[in-house]
């Protein structure tokens, strides 16, 4: 999935300012700006062991800013992102995961899969 539209309203964000409701569109990124993102909200800890701390919230935030349209006469600056009603922020950042998360198929490949899994027939 290389984009995807989602409707944010006030049943699934009942709280949220009447501005942050509407349509928005989540884009896979590219590999410049997941990288930019990663350099954004890292700090060098040890260049010469290649050592970084990355700041979570920080790159979420600008995953967010680089994958998200919001709605029509909403503009996005990273203060806007940290912002956000909780709820608008889960959702959104819940799309930007669906676009530029890893497929089944590769998680299974890195992690193996659970016993759980190795029990389903079929």
């Amino acid at each position: 999935m290389s984009s995807s539209e989602f409707e944010i309203t006030k049943e699934n964000a009942p709280y949220a300012p009447e501005e942050e409701l509407g349509v928005y569109k989540a884009k896979r990124w590219t590999w410049r700006e997941k990288q930019k993102a990663v350099m954004s909200a890292s700090k060098i800890l040890d260049d010469k062991k290649g050592l970084i701390e990355l700041d979570l919230v920080d790159f979420q935030a600008e995953q967010i800013l680089r994958c998200v349209t919001p709605p029509e006469g909403f503009e996005w600056d990273k203060e806007r992102i940290n912002n956000l009603d909780p709820d608008v922020g889960d959702a959104v950042l819940d799309a930007c995961r669906k676009v530029n998360g890893t497929t089944l198929s590769e998680r299974t490949r890195f992690l193996g899969l659970s016993e759980e899994e190795e029990n389903i027939p079929g």
